[in-house]
This record gives C-alpha cells, sequence and structure tokens, in this order.
C-alpha cells in the first residue's frame, strides 16, 4: 500500500462513515466531521502527515469550527429547496398515539416516521392528520380535522 498511508486510509473510512451517517440522520452535523476526517486523509496522503496528534488536533479544530459556521446556513439553503414538500398537505393515518407537542413513531406510506405532534390536541391510534412540512426523517403534523 505504498500510495495511501495507513493513516490516510483510517481518516478516509472515518470520513466515509460520518457521511454515511449523516445520510441516515439528517442531523447536518455529522456532514462537517465527514469532511474534516477527508480533509485529514487527504493532509496524510499528499503531504505525508503521519503524527496522530496533530491529525486528531486539525481533525477537531475544523470540524469544532465548521458547524457554528455553516450549519446553520446549510439547513437554511435545504430548507429553501424543500420548501414544495410533495408530502406537505398529504394525510397519514396514525399507528401509533402521539401527545401534544411531542413525537412518536408511525407509519407513512409503509415505512416507519417519526412523527411529531404540532397541535395542542393529543392523537391517538386510527387518527388522520395532515402533513405540514417535513423535517429530515420527521413528519410535522396536525390533526386532520380540529375540532
Amino acid at each position: 500500500m505504498d500510495f495511501i498511508s495507513n493513516h490516510a486510509l483510517w481518516w478516509l473510512w472515518l470520513g466515509v462513515a460520518l457521511l454515511a451517517l449523516e445520510v441516515l440522520t439528517s442531523s447536518f452535523g455529522f456532514i462537517f466531521f465527514g469532511i474534516s476526517a477527508l480533509i485529514v486523509a487527504l493532509l496524510c496522503w499528499q503531504f505525508g502527515l503521519r503524527d496522530i496528534v496533530w491529525e486528531m488536533v486539525i481533525f477537531a479544530f475544523l470540524g469544532a469550527v465548521s458547524v457554528p459556521l455553516f450549519r446553520s446556513r446549510l439547513r437554511a439553503v435545504l430548507n429553501r429547496s424543500k420548501a414544495i414538500s410533495l408530502d406537505t398537505g398529504k394525510e397519514l393515518v396514525l399507528t401509533s398515539p402521539v401527545a401534544p407537542q411531542s413525537e412518536s413513531t408511525s407509519e407513512y406510506q409503509g415505512v416507519p416516521w417519526t412523527v411529531f405532534n404540532e397541535s395542542d390536541r393529543p392523537l391517538v391510534v386510527g387518527d388522520r392528520a395532515t402533513i405540514i412540512r417535513v423535517e429530515g426523517i420527521r413528519l410535522i403534523v396536525r390533526p386532520s380535522h380540529p375540532e
């Protein structure tokens, strides 16, 4: 493995794992640490960085600085682009109860979703709820027929 060091390979895999975790969670936190790990991998491979302490310092610094600098901006851009969600306005039948201003898991289109009840009324199994918006893997809902 002359073309790439063990350090670079380790950081590369860590970066890929963190980016995959971001895809699964949509938290907009793992993406920055994943990119930071990929940058450290590049530094190890291209410039011969071999000091684990410096590698960890660079990784931690890049991740810690990029999250507060870019997370809200990235969310704002993605929220603007998702302003028109295909699921907004659709109804789902709840498969589990959801207390007011809290979340639970319910099926929507055959897949379990985190459902947040935005209303002040509790929702029970079998109630119909309208999707107000989608935030990552959360459906924000209100009762379809408020009382």
